[in-house]
């Protein structure tokens, strides 16, 4: 018995149509962006995005995702991003030019700074400047109008416990009259500019925990148990309703060229509000998936009715 040949199109038209039945009844935006709710293992929600186009527009300048790895940039240098709280709104970045018990490192030009008009600030007053051994240094000026004489154990701590710090030129128990734990009020208000030679120290170091715990005093004996890193919060509005939608329904947040918010599923689709089902990014292998069988069958199909005519 023999079929018209426009038949077996018509049924794999019909087969293919079926299979992409969750895709319709969504309108697609057009130019959209490649954005994805990680980097790397880092969970990434508005207001930052991983590429063009992402998050909130503020953000773009300031944080992007490269090679699996997220980073800030400030007019200080690239630093990257080891943990985001979308709660509290702080983030902690590292900079490799910092101290640290087991690493002491003498920090060559500019340390960690903020420029004016960022949306960032500082969290905690626990900078510390190490090894001020110039003569001149505000640091040796007694009293010291930068440094915070309540924070003395932290220098002391440092000095006793780390014998790294003989690589700053300093004998294990120094004096700590070289060392500083910069004012909380001396860090709140940018442009902040951390720069230690400016100081007459060597190095410094910023601790935003003390030990393995979550509070600040779980440990503060031991310099070898604290997270080192620069912790930091950010400023902005309300998110927006839609991107709170779009990010529970798998989405990315973005925006396209006319500013309008749009919900991004996939390398292949987005949308003017939230993902319909089976299109969002970690889904987008099972639907590849689908077609391949789909097309395998066609084929299957196609030599089964040309062997019939």
């Amino acid at each position: 018995m023999a079929f018209p040949l426009s038949c077996t199109f018509i049924c794999f038209s019909l087969i293919v149509g079926h299979s992409f039945l969750p895709f319709s009844g969504f309108r697609v935006v057009h130019g959209y962006p490649a954005c994805s709710n990680t980097c790397g293992g880092l969970p990434i929600a508005y207001p930052f995005g991983t590429s063009k186009g992402c998050g909130n527009k503020i953000f773009q300048s300031y944080t992007k995702c490269s090679k699996g790895k997220f980073y800030l940039t400030t007019e200080t240098g690239q630093y990257e991003v080891n943990h985001i709280d979308y709660q509290l709104k702080s983030l902690i970045v590292l900079d490799k030019k910092m101290s640290t018990c087991s690493a002491m490192r003498r920090t060559t030009g500019m340390g960690f700074g903020l420029q004016g008009g960022t949306p960032f600030t500082l969290q905690g007053p626990h900078f510390v400047l190490l090894a001020c051994i110039d003569p001149a240094s505000p640091v040796q000026t007694s009293p010291s109008s930068i440094c915070d004489a309540q924070a003395s154990q932290l220098c002391r701590n440092l000095y006793s416990y780390c014998p790294t710090i003989t690589k700053l030129g300093l004998s294990v128990n120094s004096a700590i009259k070289s060392c500083c734990s910069l004012k909380s009020n001396f860090l709140q208000n940018a442009p902040l500019e951390i720069e230690p030679k400016k100081y007459g120290c060597l190095s410094y170091t910023s601790i935003y925990r003390f030990g393995p715990g979550q509070g600040f005093s779980s440990n503060v004996q031991d310099p070898n148990t604290w997270s080192y890193g620069v912790p930091l919060l950010y400023t902005v509005d309300q998110v927006p309703e839609s991107c709170s939608r779009c990010e529970a329904s798998h989405g990315s947040c973005a925006f396209d060229d006319n500013s309008n918010l749009i919900c991004v599923c996939s390398a292949k689709l987005n949308t003017s509000s939230t993902c319909p089902a089976g299109t969002t990014s970690t889904q987008e292998k099972t639907t590849m998936s689908r077609v391949m069988i789909v097309s395998i069958i066609f084929i299957h199909a196609y030599h089964f009715i040309i062997h019939l005519i």
